[in-house]
């Protein structure tokens, strides 16, 4: 009797004794388990880990709002800059530890697109401590893709044309520098409301700033670094070309007898050449008053080999500038010598004719 109740008191105690050692046991291994855990969770990938799979291009758009509002929205639309930012991550985004300044209490990464640094984001320990250990957390970032922002673009040129970046005209509030001269019409300005170039500039844009240029007709233009400027002055039609150069060559011919009139043809070449010529103006008294020294003067012989109108231009008011070559054989000491003219003449349209009404030789 006594040995069976040993056996039973023997057996219980085991079992107490097995039951006290797993559940020590299952305590210890919750507890290493849970120290583990707090282990784990306190290292600092899993904070990065977790940003880094948020990092999303939208993200970024997100975080790069003040450098999006800083482009001039009416070349380049917000969602335009988006897409740009979007477009320069698409490769996706990678991070390095930036030794440098990582201290026990605060680590760096910079943050590369390719090759390019776009950024960098903090960690630091923040939150519950469990177990001796806090977890780390991302408690700053920032992006820098000024790399993407364009220099102010700009072009010159004639007022009358019409200047798009990246497909918006550009209105006269992005005119920089205004009433830039012709070379051709500058003895001109003084006298007449003569056409003039202007300077646009555009920026910033992220990306590239496309400039296009059309003239006064819609017509695309190309402008470069070498062009000459005085080609657009030749804006008539071909009917007012030929009028123009009818009228040019006539004058020069008469302007070319009258300067070469004996004393008996003197006043009939004056009169025909006065014909052309606007009454009451300047040119007219110039001719009138040299018409005294033509008497006096010794008539030379001469041939007009040529009559070349350069270029003409419509300066508004019924006035055109005109810019002529001629050649003149003249008799010098028994020979025929070439000369070479070149002259600039305003001429107004009367309604019936063109009439000249200032000319200079250059």
């Amino acid at each position: 009797m006594a040995k069976k109740t040993f056996r039973w008191k023997f057996c219980h105690s085991a079992l107490l004794y097995g039951l006290v050692v797993l559940a020590a046991g299952f305590f210890g291994l919750r507890y290493l388990w849970n120290f583990a855990e707090a282990y784990e969770q306190a290292r600092p990938y899993h904070a990065l880990d977790a940003y880094m799979a948020q990092l999303t291009p939208e993200y970024i758009c997100d975080e790069s709002q003040e450098l999006i509002d800083s482009i001039d929205h009416h070349i380049q639309s917000e969602e335009a800059c988006r897409a740009v930012i979007a477009e320069a991550v698409s490769s996706g985004v990678t991070y390095a530890k930036k030794t440098s300044e990582c201290t026990d209490t605060k680590l760096v990464y910079v943050l590369r697109t390719g090759n390019r640094v776009i950024g960098q984001v903090e960690l630091a320990p923040e939150g519950e401590t469990v177990m001796g250990y806090t977890p780390w957390a991302v408690t700053a970032d920032e992006f820098d893709l000024s790399y993407l922002v364009s220099d102010t673009v700009s072009t010159t040129v004639p007022e009358e044309f019409a200047v798009f970046a990246n497909g918006s005209q550009l209105t006269q509030a992005y005119i920089t520098e205004d009433g830039i001269r012709y070379s051709n019409l500058e003895d001109y300005y003084g006298t007449y409301d003569l056409p003039a170039i202007v300077t646009y500039a555009a920026g910033p844009c992220l990306g590239e700033i496309s400039l296009t240029v059309e003239d006064g007709e819609g017509n695309p233009v190309t402008i470069t670094e070498d062009t000459d400027y005085n080609r657009f002055l030749d804006n008539c039609t071909q009917e007012e070309t030929a009028r123009l150069e009818k009228t040019v060559g006539d004058f020069i011919s008469r302007y070319i007898a009258y300067s070469n009139s004996s004393r008996d043809v003197a006043r009939s070449n004056y009169n025909q050449l006065l014909s052309l010529v606007v009454k009451d103006s300047a040119l007219a008294t110039r001719f009138k008053d040299a018409l005294g020294a033509l008497n006096n003067g010794r008539p030379q012989r001469y041939e007009i080999k040529s009559v070349a109108l350069n270029w003409c231009t419509d300066i508004g008011q019924g006035r055109y500038l005109c810019d002529a070559t001629y050649v003149v054989d003249i008799r010098v000491d028994g020979e025929m010598v070439e000369n070479i003219f070149h002259i600039q003449l305003v001429l107004l349209d009367s309604g019936e004719k063109l009439l000249v009404e200032s000319m200079r030789n250059y």
